[in-house]
């Protein structure tokens, strides 16, 4: 009597593809960051690079050493955003961009308007659009400091918009991975996710 064997799907016996989050992935993440690091002409950038480099090396070695992916990306979370984000706090350190939106939310209570009339340098125009100042107002209203400056409400409120824009159930996983991008991260810490590359500055 013959037998058959059940077909079995080609796909079924491949490997699964590699995971974003793995330690290669962290490996060159760090790489990235420590070019960044060695030969960005900005400040905040070789900040960011040197603080998180160590975060992706640590997460690259967690990963190597068969540590969860949650862990490995905390770990790369933390280097990569709060970390930097602290020390550029602490040494009162931002790219242009933080300072325009700070600006424009006191010249938007004090004047009406989050745009200088008669700008001159580069420095002074504002490319943003006018709600943009709403997350200069804890500064404006309160002063400098750690806990108004703009790109902590900017990060908070694009962590949001991002965790409402993925699907529903398990969130935390994407949107660790996309936080620590170092196309994104870069951003948060440095001039807030809607910065783009300007010099940093210190405030005047």
């Amino acid at each position: 009597m013959a037998t058959t064997t059940p077909l079995t799907p080609p796909d079924q016996h491949r490997e699964p593809p590699p995971r974003l989050g793995g330690a290669l992935w962290w490996a060159l993440c760090a790489t990235a960051a420590l070019g960044l690091a060695v030969f960005s002409a900005l400040g905040p950038h070789r900040v960011w690079g040197a603080a998180a480099a160590l975060g992706y090396l640590a997460a690259a070695l967690l990963t190597a050493r068969g540590r969860s992916p949650r862990i490995a990306g905390a770990v790369a979370l933390a280097g990569a955003v709060p970390l930097p984000l602290l020390w550029l706090l602490a040494v009162d350190l931002a790219q242009l961009e933080a300072r325009v939106v700070a600006r424009s939310a006191g010249l938007l209570l004090a004047e009406g308007t989050p745009y200088l009339q008669h700008p001159v340098a580069p420095e002074d125009f504002n490319p943003y659009l006018p709600g943009m100042a709403v997350f200069g107002l804890p500064e404006a209203l309160a002063g400098p400091g750690p806990f108004t400056d703009p790109r902590l409400w900017m990060g908070a409120a694009f962590l949001g918009a991002l965790a409402f824009a993925l699907p529903a159930g398990d969130r935390s996983a994407p949107l660790r991975w996309i936080a620590a991008c170092p196309l994104v991260a870069p951003a948060s810490a440095s001039a807030g996710p809607a910065g783009r590359s300007c010099p940093g500055r210190r405030r005047a």
